[in-house]
């Protein structure tokens, strides 16, 4: 392409050739200015004509990196010519993360290596491209530049922030639910078999086993132990009400969250934990599975989910749920309620849902809807607003008043104040044996 000499010659080159219409002699002059230029150019052109071979790049990104969280992309650019070059370079990024990075007039010496580093930051979780590289340099007479795509485009995957820096707050969060819940005692015998003893004195008539007694002619009772390997599943609503903002990313942002934190907690005391993502339909369904290949199974499935702000549909995933896990299980399901019709159809789904399983329901509060509702009133608009924020809330507590006390456990808290009470609920209802 042509270089920054060339523009600037040929623009004299288009000013001189109005002399023309006044003197003959500029013809002659501008046919050898003409000659002379291309020969500068074919000069300048062979003399870069292999610097793409010579001038090595690389993009150098993390593969994965926190929302909102700071990382580094870097770039070097190493120089195997025998002379001394000027680099322009460009480099696209996700708009998301800004507008593309560019760095001018970036003199490298020969055999030598030019590192770049840009800090950036994605506010949103999901999967990106850092795009091409592209580089430009100029020929020794500033007549020719090349430029070409010198580092392809790469993929850097946004975890939930936590995600990426939990090792430290599930070692903090777990010597403090320790302390909390050691006072709790393990209730029952427990529901999974053991073996089959004879009858003692104090043994409760109700487990014995009437066809083995009839067989051995005497009495035998069937031994049952504390279940210690649990099915948790998460249900975490995609719906229109999770889009909202928290001032801190949305509340799906906050309930993927604190979700997967609960699916690491729960698979570090030897729990199988299932997930499930839905909006007006099922989006992603895993079934209980445990391992360190749960793990990654689940943040590869749920970590970049989005609200499409679409309508949930609470009755088709809870059926779903009933014909495919029939054994007694832990269900969290994160969520919201506010309009009276979906309130309504949601605890009839739910209630249908605790008859089989033990379920926990974590209701995240709208901030927005709150600030309506407890700021002063200057104008008639405020005042609308006002009395809709108050009966929506008024109808959830409604809901979730009647939810609790029809067997369902409820955890009405501000999204970004999740993680912990939610974890709590599940290490209670855990070692208090009542899944």
């Amino acid at each position: 392409m042509p270089g920054r000499n060339l523009i600037f010659v040929l623009c004299i080159f288009c000013v001189l050739s109005f002399t023309a219409f006044w003197w003959d002699g500029t013809f002659n002059i501008m046919v050898n200015a003409m000659i002379i230029i291309v020969a500068v150019s074919a000069y300048d052109l062979i003399k870069i004509s292999a610097a793409d071979n010579h001038i090595i790049t690389s993009l150098n990104i993390p593969t994965k990196a926190g929302r909102g969280l700071e990382f580094n992309l870097e770039i070097s650019i190493t120089n195997h010519l025998e002379r001394n070059i000027t680099v322009d370079c460009r480099t696209i990024i996700p708009p998301v993360a800004g507008s593309d990075l560019r760095a001018d007039h970036i003199k490298i010496k020969s055999e030598y290596i030019e590192t770049i580093t840009y800090p950036l930051e994605i506010s949103q979780r999901g999967k990106y491209t850092i795009g091409e590289t592209w580089i430009r340099i100029s020929g020794p007479l500033n007549f020719i530049d090349l430029q070409w795509n010198a580092a392809a485009a790469d993929d850097i995957m946004i975890y939930p922030e936590s995600i990426i820096t939990n090792n430290e707050f599930i070692d903090h969060l777990g010597s403090r639910q320790t302390e909390k819940i050691k006072h709790f005692q393990r209730r029952g015998e427990g529901m999974e078999f053991d073996t089959v003893t004879n009858f003692k004195p104090g043994d409760d008539i109700r487990h014995i086993d009437w066809r083995s007694s009839a067989r051995h002619r005497s009495l035998l009772v069937k031994r049952h132990t504390i279940e210690q390997h649990r099915e948790v599943i998460i249900l975490l609503d995609c719906g229109r009400l999770m889009g909202s903002d928290t001032g801190n990313g949305t509340k799906l942002d906050r309930g993927v969250d604190s979700a997967l934190m609960l699916s690491e907690v729960a698979l570090n005391r030897g729990d199988r934990c299932g997930f499930g993502v839905f909006d007006d339909r099922i989006i992603t369904y895993l079934p209980p599975q445990g391992g360190n290949r749960a793990r990654k199974i689940i943040l590869n499935s749920v970590y970049d989910v989005r609200s499409e702000f679409r309508e949930s549909n609470f009755a088709e995933i809870f059926a779903m749920l009933q014909s495919k896990q029939r054994k007694r299980s832990l269900v969290i399901i994160i969520s919201d309620l506010t309009d009276g019709d979906t309130s309504i159809k949601f605890r009839s789904a739910m209630l249908s849902l605790s008859q089989r399983h033990m379920v926990v329901f974590a209701a995240l509060r709208t901030p927005l809807l709150n600030q309506y509702a407890t700021d002063a009133v200057e104008n008639y608009q405020q005042l609308c607003q006002k009395a809709l924020a108050l009966r929506l809330e008024r109808q959830r507590e409604d809901t979730l008043h009647k939810l609790s006390h029809s067997g369902v456990r409820v955890l009405d808290v501000h999204p970004n104040e999740l993680t912990v009470p939610l974890i709590n609920e599940y290490l209670y209802l855990r070692e208090s044996n009542l899944v």
